[in-house]
């Protein structure tokens, strides 16, 4: 179990990275649109924007998977407590057995 959770851990730092990265590439992406707006090259602007949406649909894609693996890491969590006060009950009532 904990190395599962140490996957998801690890997949949540991974997915944090692509997001910055993508952040980084919008924010590139802004200043080379208005760059190329502010010397009135259209089809470069308008070339950047088409990415600059793309970009924008995948940290919404990202965002979306970080939401599911937060989700999964909790579920997680949960069932190693359960798995463990189970256990604890289960050794407890040997216990009790066995005198």
């Amino acid at each position: 179990m904990k190395a599962s959770k140490r996957g998801i851990t690890r997949s949540q730092r991974d997915l944090d990275r692509e997001m910055r990265d993508l952040e980084r590439q919008e924010q590139h992406l802004i200043a080379q649109i208005k760059a190329f707006a502010r010397k009135g090259d259209n089809s470069n602007a308008r070339l950047h924007t088409k990415q600059l949406v793309t970009v924008r649909q995948t940290k919404e894609k990202l965002a979306n998977m970080k939401g599911t693996a937060i989700k999964l890491k909790i579920q997680v969590v949960n069932n190693i407590q359960a798995n463990y006060l189970v256990y604890k009950c289960a050794k407890r009532q040997c216990r009790q057995h066995q005198a």
